[in-house]
């Protein structure tokens, strides 16, 4: 029973597959589309001019409703449209 049910899994994985590989010659665009990042477009300026008055990331990120993971993330590049850009002042935690 289980080799029956390994040989279907086989055959639909094969399908599937091919499938995928069918529609890439077609032209077709797989994973997550990029979108517009919203939230990091509007609150960036903010984070890193509060950070460069002084701020802990803590204070900004209940000031701001953000996750205390948010500003740092700002500063270190992984939002790097505006860290590139403005980023001066000295890490602070």
């Amino acid at each position: 029973m289980a080799a029956l049910a390994e040989f279907e899994r086989d055959l639909l994985r094969e399908r599937v597959r091919s499938c995928i590989a069918a529609a890439r010659q077609r032209g077709g665009v797989f994973g997550r589309r990029p979108g517009q990042r919203v939230k990091a477009d509007r609150y960036a300026p903010k984070v890193l001019k509060l950070v460069g008055e002084g701020q802990s990331y803590r204070e900004i990120s209940h000031r701001l409703g953000l996750s205390k993971n948010t500003g740092p993330r700002y500063r270190q590049g992984l939002m790097p449209r505006y860290v590139r850009a403005i980023n001066t002042s000295p890490v602070r935690h």
